[in-house]
């Protein structure tokens, strides 16, 4: 929650002309939508080597690992803007170290692939790949579940982010399967692809997360997720949540709660919480009760 409402500071910063979104809270339908060629890789070499903030066309040589759609280019190569240092302006986002693994989103051009975003055109993966299945998005599904298996622990976790990106139910059963270990971390990404996938009964598990969890990056995008609640259905659990004592919580779920036209079962919680000596908490309450009662936010 802290760090989502830090962007805006970010975005000030005179040498970026837009805020890269966190690349596990992308929705990756869209750009799927957008590419003709998809594959996953693994990147053996990148020349020429990077030159400090000179922005350049970089050539990655790749090891396909699966072809999802689209026809193999003459030259299984990648070729991409490059910049010594790539966050400079928004673009130019990646590096691709040889060794890594990559799912790419492209298109052909000149005999060889070319990203269709310079920050949204790839996505690190784990190595691994699950069955075989004819329909390209659902392979995804299978591949990505198949990571979480992986020995590595940073496979996993990259795993787990790729399946927020899918935000498919079919995940649901393997996901759970992740918060059965309580791993914290992989608890933490478990839950909240789960809740990318509309699946409200890890509420409490997002609760206990966010009570062990500072305010910090990883909390901040959970944190985020609970608050786009707006299933019916969660109302019970997020009045429970904004009686806590769990600052980030409360405060998600109360915005949560706002959101939901039919949740005037909050309005005590939600009462007790507008002079809140958390800011947070306070400003979250004020909307939601002006929601809840179309009336103005009180003062």
């Amino acid at each position: 929650m802290r760090f989502l409402c830090a962007l805006p500071v970010l975005a000030s910063l005179a040498l970026w002309a837009r805020l890269q979104q966190p690349s596990e809270t992308i929705d990756l339908d869209p750009y799927l939508a957008k590419a003709p060629i998809l594959l996953s890789a693994e990147i053996l070499s990148v020349s020429p080597p990077p030159r400090f903030l000179e922005p350049y066309v970089a050539t990655a040589r790749l090891r396909v690992m699966r072809w999802y759609r689209g026809t193999p280019p003459p030259a299984v190569e990648l070729r991409f803007a490059m910049q010594g240092f790539r966050m400079i302006n928004g673009h130019n986002c990646f590096e691709f170290p040889p060794g890594t693994h990559w799912l790419i989103l492209a298109k052909e051009r000149d005999g060889a692939l070319e990203l269709i975003d310079d920050c949204y055109g790839a996505f690190e993966v784990s190595p691994q790949l699950g069955p075989a299945h004819p329909d390209a998005v659902t392979q995804l599904e299978a591949d990505f579940s198949a990571g979480l298996a992986s020995t590595h622990p940073k496979h996993r976790i990259l795993s787990l982010q790729r399946l927020a990106n899918l935000h498919m139910p079919i995940s649901r059963p393997a996901l759970h399967e992740v918060i059965a270990r309580n791993e914290p971390v992989e608890t933490l990404w478990a839950a909240y692809a789960a809740l990318r996938t509309g699946d409200i009964s890890v509420i409490p598990t997002v609760r206990g997360v966010l009570e062990k969890e500072s305010p910090n990056w990883r909390g901040g995008v959970l944190s985020g997720e609970l608050s786009r609640i707006k299933d019916p259905a969660a109302i019970p659990a997020l009045i429970e949540i904004a009686w806590s004592q769990s600052n980030d919580a409360k405060a998600s779920a109360i915005a949560a709660l706002g959101n939901i036209p039919t949740a005037t079962s909050a309005l005590p919680a939600i009462t007790a919480n507008l002079n809140s000596e958390d800011e947070y908490v306070r400003r979250a309450a004020r909307r939601a009760f002006a929601k809840l009662t179309n009336t103005p936010e009180p003062q």
